[in-house]
């Protein structure tokens, strides 16, 4: 450039002066240097390509490779998602046999458990029940000293909790307890009729009092229906309290215990006593399947529990009751209350607040017939017991209120007909009695 521009400035000036040796030298060298520049720039050009085409190729190998991995990475996640799923549904299906199981587990314990409360119930209730018996029995003079020795045995068996062996423990020794009281009553009844046939023998037997048919000692009642015999005791309420008895301790189907009315009395140490209900009598030939039953209810005021406490609702019977020396009338035995210091139930009511309630439609044919009758009643101050002569049942209720009752009770007659006072009979023995009502003083 440098030379160019010398030449041109010569020829403005005129001046020709030119080295061509030098220009020409200098001219190759630049040229030279040119080509070797352009060579080098090819080089690098070509080296730049070279690298440049290698980077694209390099670019698009870790593309591929790139595409690959996500390639795999998809592969990845969807073999992974489907072992998941089966891994739930494995754990799913392994859930439900677990539940299943403990339900079943659950059922099993639930009904073993349930039995065995159901064990323990029993077994407390019948030791309960068997404790109240024992008790009671001592009362009895049952033997029971071998009870504590037995309880033990039981308690060791709790603690072991065989609870079959308790109850079946429980129900023997019950039933060894009913046989002791059995064997003990029969002994006492033995010994009692001993004792009897010894008092007979060494005293002369009274003669039976046969029962009067006619007035006796001028008592004589006049009534709107007829004049009639009788013999009463008639006592103060305020000063006399009545005990009722039964011969048996418990209700009783057949052969039922009997006794006199002396006995009876003796042995409530009272001053007067009287038969009480309607029974069946062994001289019956219909009741030889039920000797000495009763046909109602009487409360055994020493036992302190009403006897055949069943019949005291059966038809038209009434009931008189006594809660020290207050005297209940109750028209209806249904109404009869359990607590009571003595009562009877029978059949059928005679007078009912100074009204006649026996009636024809209450008595069956033999109450209405003539006959030796009895009943008990009472006022607002007296207590009577009373025995009238040839008089039907209804006579009887007019008879009652004649002589101051404004409640009455028809008692049972003729052949168990007996009234005893301090010591002896009024009338009677008569029959031996399942029940009597007895006056103390």
């Amino acid at each position: 450039m440098k030379a160019a521009k010398e030449l041109k400035e010569g020829k403005k000036s005129g001046v020709a002066k030119v080295n061509w040796r030098h220009l020409l030298s200098r001219g190759l060298l630049f040229s030279g240097f040119c080509l070797l520049l352009g060579g080098v720039y090819l080089s690098f050009q070509f080296v730049i390509d070279a690298r440049l085409q290698n980077s694209d190729q390099e670019l698009q190998f870790m593309q591929m490779e790139l595409e690959l991995l996500q390639q795999r990475q998809a592969l990845f996640y969807v073999q992974r998602e489907e072992a998941v799923g089966q891994l739930f549904a494995t754990m799913h299906v392994l859930d439900e046999d677990l539940l299943a199981a403990k339900a079943e587990l659950e059922e099993l314990r639930s009904v073993d458990a349930v039995q065995t409360l159901a064990k323990i119930d029993r077994v407390y209730e019948n030791l309960a029940s068997i404790s109240a018996k024992v008790t009671d029995y001592q009362a009895k003079d049952v033997d029971t000293a071998d009870y504590q020795e037995v309880l033990e045995g039981w308690i060791d068996k709790l603690l072991d909790r065989d609870y079959d062996a308790i109850i079946a423990g429980i129900d023997d020794y019950d039933q060894q307890l009913d046989d002791k009281l059995e064997e003990l009553e029969r002994q006492k009844e033995a010994e009692r009729q001993a004792a009897l046939a010894a008092q007979k023998a060494a005293q002369p037997a009274r003669p039976a009092v046969s029962v009067p048919t006619a007035p006796t000692g001028g008592n004589a009642v006049t009534t709107e229906v007829g004049t009639f015999s009788y013999t009463m005791i008639k006592a103060p309420i305020s000063g006399t309290r009545v005990v009722t008895l039964s011969a048996n301790k418990e209700d009783c189907s057949q052969n039922c215990p009997a006794k006199s009315l002396g006995e009876f009395v003796q042995e409530a140490g009272g001053f007067a006593g009287i038969h009480g209900t309607y029974f069946c009598p062994p001289d019956y030939a219909y009741c030889q399947d039920k000797i000495n039953t009763i046909f109602s209810s009487v409360y055994n005021s020493h036992e302190g529990r009403w006897i055949e406490w069943a019949k005291r609702g059966w038809n038209d019977r009434s009931g008189i009751t006594f809660n020290g020396n207050n005297p209940s009338f109750h028209l209806s035995g249904s109404n009869v209350p359990s607590s009571v210091t003595a009562g009877l139930v029978n059949y059928p009511p005679l007078v009912n607040n100074g009204a006649i309630v026996a009636s024809d439609a209450n008595t069956d044919n033999n109450q209405k017939a003539k006959a030796t009758r009895a009943a008990i009643g009472f006022n607002s101050s007296d207590l009577f017991l009373v025995v009238v002569r040839n008089a039907s049942v209804i006579d009887t209720a007019y008879v009652m209120r004649s002589l101051g009752a404004s409640y009455a009770l028809n008692l049972d007659g003729g052949g168990s007909t007996a009234l005893y006072q301090n010591g002896s009979y009024l009338i009677g023995p008569g029959r031996n009695l399942p029940n009597a009502i007895v006056l103390v003083r």
